[in-house]
């Protein structure tokens, strides 16, 4: 990709989301990197915060997989188990991009510097700088759009009941594409209709 004149600067992205695959809605984000990432093909990335053990090596086996790929990845990269794919992620080669559940800090964190630097991440946000902080709700809406942004989902744990599990209930019998992990605890998810990896 050609070098961006101002990686590092805040502006807007204007774009078209899928809105429940029925309309189309116009989405004004924030962003600091490389907006060309948002044009390419993405695999969004989720995962319950409370995460069984047989999942985690699973989870890092599936990054590793994924850091020398083409193939973009979108996530909050929020809960534990989300940083740590990120680290994994960010020590290859695909595109990367952040959605944050909070706005835009005046200063990217340390970590992306790199990456921000040979044009691999985008981080985007909803929100402006007047959110300082992710909550539920926040992170709620930034998970929405990541799936609205994605081509499709893999989720390595939804637990059940939970947030993260009702929304791609949601967002499965819209007919969106969510592959996760052949584990007894994604069993309602792929009896809905979710992929097996």
């Amino acid at each position: 990709m050609a070098p961006l004149k101002k990686p590092f600067g805040v502006t807007n992205i204007d774009t078209n989301v899928d809105m429940m695959s029925t309309f189309k809605k116009r989405v004004m984000m924030q962003h600091v990197g490389n907006n060309q990432l948002i044009e390419l093909t993405k695999t969004a990335f989720l995962c319950s915060r409370r995460v069984p053990a047989s999942i985690i090596l699973k989870c890092y086996d599936w990054a590793i997989g994924q850091r020398n790929g083409n193939g973009c990845i979108i996530s909050g990269f929020h809960s534990q188990i989300e940083k740590d794919v990120l680290h994994y992620l960010l020590k290859g080669k695909q595109p990367v991009i952040v959605a944050l559940a909070r706005g835009l800090k005046k200063r990217p964190e340390p970590d992306f510097a790199t990456a921000l630097s040979t044009n691999r991440v985008l981080i985007v946000t909803p929100f402006n700088q007047k959110v300082s902080r992710a909550s539920q709700a926040t992170a709620n809406k930034r998970n929405e759009l990541m799936i609205q942004l994605a081509n499709e989902v893999f989720v390595a744990y939804a637990q059940p009941g939970g947030n993260v599990e009702r929304l791609l209930m949601k967002w499965l019998r819209k007919g969106k594409k969510v592959r996760t992990f052949d584990v007894s605890e994604n069993r309602a998810l792929i009896d809905a209709g979710a992929e097996i990896l």
